[in-house]
């Protein structure tokens, strides 16, 4: 196992709380330096002085990025009741002008999420909040982006059996 091999020097891994306490075990065991991404419970704290504006754009760009799906993505905002309808009033402002689409598309802000079983769960989220009579602030439904292939003039490649085109 690469955490028991001595010539590794320190360990580095994002993941379940379960996998990490196995690791920090073994590593605790040979005293071995390790780093540990657990659970995805980021939280972004908005305090009573802080510029909503700004951090409502900081947030967006923020999870915007790699569409929310980096270990560092937050998870729950924190903010005091005075500022909750000014905040979500910004949120909502500035989610409602990214691109979403084809990635390959320079104008997108934000991709397709990268698996059904993410899409399927956030779309879970959004039905639990309709059940709730929660308000939705922003919703465009989702549209499939068919699979391309890239073509690069210029670049050959095998073709099957050897033959080249």
């Amino acid at each position: 196992m690469l955490v028991r091999d001595v010539r590794v020097d320190k360990i580095s891994f994002t993941g379940s709380t379960a996998a990490g306490r196995t690791i920090g075990s073994i590593c605790g065991e040979r005293i071995a330096r390790f780093t540990l991404e657990l659970g995805g419970k980021s939280a972004a704290v908005i305090l009573d002085d802080a510029d909503i504006s700004s951090a409502a754009a900081m947030l967006a760009g923020a999870e915007c990025f790699l569409t929310g799906q980096v270990c560092a993505s937050l998870t729950r905002i924190v903010v005091s009741r005075s500022r909750h309808d000014e905040l979500v009033d910004a949120l909502s402002s500035n989610f409602s002008q990214v691109v979403v689409g084809d990635p390959f598309d320079n104008r997108v802000q934000m991709g397709p999420l990268a698996i059904r079983r993410q899409r399927d769960r956030v779309e879970g989220f959004i039905a639990k909040g309709v059940r709730q009579r929660e308000q939705l602030l922003d919703y465009r439904p989702r549209r499939d982006l068919r699979p391309r292939l890239e073509c690069h003039p210029g670049r050959r490649r095998a073709a099957r059996g050897g033959d080249r085109k």
